[in-house]
């Protein structure tokens, strides 16, 4: 009987070792990529994205990797340096063998043109990322349950889903 308490702790510290490594990689991944957002190198992003990536929105709307693409290329025509995203993994889980599903919590910065003034804007958001073990490594396979988002222009919460106003009162989520 205790050789079978042995073995089976044995294997919970296996389990628990190979899902610290994929959560370890899939961490070195993200730090790859805040370095690539603060370069503003698109190559490099795209890099760490599987061919067929795409996006899921919250009002249903889906972008393929060519959609996702051209959103990323708008981001970087409209914002400036410094930009700054952090990522901090809430959970990673593994439904399959070479896929992790990781909710993610993403926050960043950096300085746009907004009614013709240089602001600073901030958001955050929660989603859901699955990342496919590939020859290259782990990518980043699909982004969905888009939620929890806020933004703030020049330290004032902003409607996210809106455009900016600047006349707008100071944005209160209905919670």
């Amino acid at each position: 009987m205790r050789a079978v308490a042995l073995v089976a702790a044995a294997a919970l510290s296996l389990g628990a070792s190979g899902e610290d490594k994929v959560r370890r990689e899939i961490e070195a991944r993200y730090d790859l990529m805040a370095k690539a957002f603060a370069a503003r190198d698109t190559a490099a992003i795209f890099a760490l994205r599987t061919p067929d990536f795409c996006i899921h929105y919250p009002g249903g709307e889906r972008d393929s990797a060519t959609g996702a693409r051209q959103v990323l290329l708008h981001f970087f025509s409209q914002n400036l340096p410094p930009i700054e995203v952090s990522y901090t993994l809430r959970s990673v889980t593994q439904p399959e063998d070479g896929v992790a599903v990781v909710e993610v919590f993403q926050q960043g910065s950096r300085t746009q043109i907004l009614s013709g003034k240089s602001r600073r804007v901030k958001h955050e958001v929660t989603q859901r990322e699955t990342w496919r073990r590939t020859k290259e490594g782990w990518l980043l396979a699909s982004v969905d349950d888009i939620r929890d988002r806020h933004r703030w222009v020049d330290n004032v919460p902003v409607d996210p889903a809106k455009p900016f106003d600047p006349q707008a009162p100071p944005y209160r989520a209905l919670k």
